[in-house]
């Protein structure tokens, strides 16, 4: 790889305004965490999951989170776990952020309380969202899952369109957490929910009042950290009869019960909503592979386990999440091969930077350029999508250069190609 071609190609990129297509940012400025340090942020998401790895503890993970506790005496628990995750795609998106965003060489003991200090500030600033995603980052729109899953769900506070464009997550629908929900939603739409026609009535009402009235813009399917993505076809008759088994249980709405609706009736309710999706041609993206945290069944989430519901819904567009890694090559397959499937490397290039750029030549080299999405941040830390951002880049740029000094292309179409990656290709894929 060249390095002269490396850098104009990288300066190229840098120089680009961007679509993101994923991030579980907080919606909106207001809501930020405010009881918090620096330590207690950056471990709020990825970091945390390789130095429990490494072998840090639950029990020190908490104490090292504790902003009440004194930060330096925290940073000494966590420090050796720390330095052996340091050169990982996580460690070095952080290193890069706090470089840009504090001016300090990275994130370590020596400078700590510096941080610290910078970071709470950014806490009373007006609009530093702005200034991360826009100024910084030049990120146009973000993709936005609000609903953020283990880590925690923001409720009450607006989506900031200024920066966000949010997706509906399908999760609550097809495996429900509790009756109050379901009450709520009775409650929001007017349907009482009986037979498993009226539920399903219910879940439409709720999502396309979303679509068309709130401005969500598509489905975001996360599942696999519960289940497989396998969604078999199944008939009503099986359905409804484990759907009534289940509603049994759900006698009084108004209180939070457990649900707990059987594989069958998910599958069925699924493939009720990618119906409502195929006749609206709407996007649905799907988590598949790596799962964030420390202990799941990975296999469940392998992207060929969507296959019949890629083929039965041609309408739908499947945005396939972080290249299925490790499955990245049945990603790369899936998304050459169906018209209705599309590579995203959200994620990716911090999980591996290196798989990252030896997939995107993969993928240069065998599916169509219009196909795949080279950037989704899939942060809960504003400051890490910089960090992020840069990794992408770095990343693009060198898979650019190895097809051109292959031969596959020339300086000039491995521009336009960059741009259909970070730019053309979401914005075409969401109509932004």
């Amino acid at each position: 790889m060249s390095d002269e071609c490396y850098l104009k190609l990288y300066e190229y990129l840098e120089g680009m305004n961007i679509y993101d297509t994923h991030e579980h940012l907080p919606p909106c400025e207001d809501s930020r965490e405010k009881e918090t340090d620096i330590l207690r942020e950056y471990l709020r998401h990825y970091m945390t999951s390789n130095v429990i790895s490494s072998g840090l503890s639950q029990k020190e993970l908490l104490y090292v989170k504790n902003p009440k506790e004194p930060i330096l005496k925290r940073w000494k628990v966590i420090e050796p776990y720390w330095n052996l995750n340091r050169h990982t795609g996580y460690g070095r998106a952080i290193d890069i952020s706090v470089e840009r965003l504090y001016g300090v060489p990275r994130f370590d003991g020596e400078y700590l309380l510096e941080l610290n200090d910078k970071f709470l500030n950014t806490l009373k600033q007006k609009d530093y969202f702005g200034y991360v995603l826009k100024d910084v980052c030049n990120i146009e729109k973000s993709v936005l899952d609000p609903q953020v899953g283990s880590i925690q769900e923001i409720k009450g506070y607006p989506i900031d369109k200024k920066y966000f464009a949010p997706v509906v997550r399908v999760d609550s629908f097809v495996s429900p957490q509790d009756t109050l929900q379901l009450y709520e939603r009775e409650e929001k739409t007017g349907i009482t929910i009986g037979d498993l026609d009226s539920y399903i009535r219910m879940c439409i009402a709720v999502i396309d009042d979303m679509l068309t009235s709130e401005g969500y813009i598509g489905l975001k399917c996360a599942l696999a950290y519960k289940r497989t993505l396998d969604f078999e076809r199944v008939t009503k008759y099986e359905a409804e009869r484990d759907y009534i088994a289940a509603r049994a249980d759900m006698s009084d709405m108004k209180r939070s019960f457990g649900i707990c609706f059987s594989k069958c009736t998910q599958d069925y309710i699924m493939r009720e909503i990618l119906k409502y999706a195929d006749d609206k041609k709407l996007v649905m993206q799907v988590h598949t592979g790596m799962f964030e945290g420390n202990h799941n069944t990975i296999q469940n989430s392998k992207p060929t386990l969507l296959t019949s519901l890629i083929l039965d819904y041609p309408n739908v567009n499947f945005d396939i999440f972080h290249l299925g890694y490790p499955w990245v090559d049945e990603t790369v397959a899936m998304a050459k091969m169906m018209p209705n499937v599309f590579a995203d490397m959200a994620w990716t290039n911090i999980i591996s930077p290196s798989v990252a750029v030896n997939t995107l030549v993969d993928m240069l080299d065998a599916v169509p350029a219009n196909k795949i999405m080279g950037f989704g941040g899939d942060y809960a830390i504003i400051d890490c999508v910089f960090g992020h951002v840069e990794l992408a880049k770095r990343n693009i740029a060198k898979a650019l250069s190895i097809e051109i000094e292959s031969g596959a292309m020339d300086y000039e179409w491995a521009k336009v190609i960059g741009k259909r990656l970070l730019y053309d290709n979401p914005k075409e894929l969401f109509s932004f």
